[in-house]
């Protein structure tokens, strides 16, 4: 897939995600069959995906995928939209072999977190896999220089970008091994990672942690 996928102010391009393009021997040993990738953004990771046999769906808010929804369908890829503000996913139990969260997790505070993370758990196959990039706590002080942070719950940040509140949570490294941030799950293996913003004009790069977790 060619096409430079863009939407509202933030391009991330076509190109996967290195570390996730580094999953597919993963994958591919564990015989997985059907992908979620959940909060597909422009579908650069989707269409990898994709493009390598799995049978892929995705889902984001409507805005994201209607912009999408015509490359989605030519490629094959089951799209669905959804309000993001809700914790509510549209699909059965039981549903995929492995849930892709890429850069969505960390977003809203502790109790929306969870009920999502609950959600994932519940359309998730027994054993399946739930991969996630989240971001760091390294990022606090990179992104006070940025912008004016207020702090709501521990290590939840909300800050106004565009003249929208929004609110960030920077994952530690033991919150995420002692499953306070995704019981029922068991952690697989978790690295730090760095990857370039998608924010227009911005070439700074972002920390986040990659984390395998097997559903319980």
């Amino acid at each position: 897939m060619s096409i430079n996928f863009r939407y509202g102010g933030y391009n991330l391009g076509f190109i996967p995600s290195l570390r996730l393009k580094k999953l597919l021997p993963f994958l591919q040993k564990k015989k997985v069959k059907t992908i979620l990738d959940f909060g597909c953004g422009n579908g650069r990771n989707s269409f990898f995906l994709k493009k390598n046999g799995f049978e892929v769906s995705v889902i984001d808010s409507k805005q994201v995928i209607l912009d999408v929804e015509k490359e989605f369908k030519k490629a094959n890829i089951f799209s669905k939209y959804y309000d993001m503000n809700s914790t509510k996913i549209p699909y059965d139990k039981n549903s995929f072999d492995v849930i892709i969260a890429w850069r969505v997790l960390h977003r809203g505070l502790e109790n929306y977190r969870k009920k999502l993370v609950s959600e994932l758990h519940r359309i998730l196959k027994n054993s399946g896999f739930l991969i996630i990039a989240v971001s760091s706590e390294r990022d606090i002080k990179l992104d006070f220089a940025r912008r004016e942070h207020k702090e709501v719950e521990k290590n939840t940040f909300e800050y106004i970008s565009k003249g929208i509140k929004n609110k960030r949570h920077y994952y530690s490294k033991d919150e995420i091994l002692n499953r306070e941030a995704f019981p029922n799950f068991k952690v697989i293996s978790i690295e730090k990672f760095r990857e370039k913003t998608g924010h227009k004009d911005k070439s700074y790069f972002r920390n986040y942690w990659k984390v395998i977790l097997q559903k319980k």
